[in-house]
């Protein structure tokens, strides 16, 4: 579950997941940074997004598999696909979305 509060490009949210699933993220023209406040689990980020009768959502293929804990910062560039494959009971993170002068381009 995601709690999204003035989810919007340039405005930082805390999201709280107790669980992994739903769609792959892709964010057009800007980056998004991820900062673990607590907990951990299991981010894929990179690949492709494939659909099949079998996952409507889609599932990211070929992309790199990370764990993730308190402290950590993941950076995920424009048009990059991303999604927590796994959690750990819980898991916490400040998100940021923002521009930088490469996405500009």
């Amino acid at each position: 579950e995601f709690f999204r509060p003035n989810f919007w490009p340039n405005t930082p949210d805390i999201l709280h997941k107790t669980e992994a699933g739903g769609s792959p993220g892709i964010h057009h023209g800007f980056t998004e940074l991820h900062y673990i406040i607590s907990g951990g689990g299991t981010i894929v980020t990179g690949g492709r997004i494939e659909t099949s009768p079998g996952h409507p959502q889609g599932v990211i293929v070929g992309g790199k598999s990370q764990r993730v804990h308190k402290g950590d910062a993941i950076l995920i560039p424009p048009e990059t696909p991303h999604m927590y494959v796994k959690i750990d009971r819980e898991l916490t993170y400040l998100e940021v979305r923002f521009k930088t002068p490469d996405d500009a381009r």
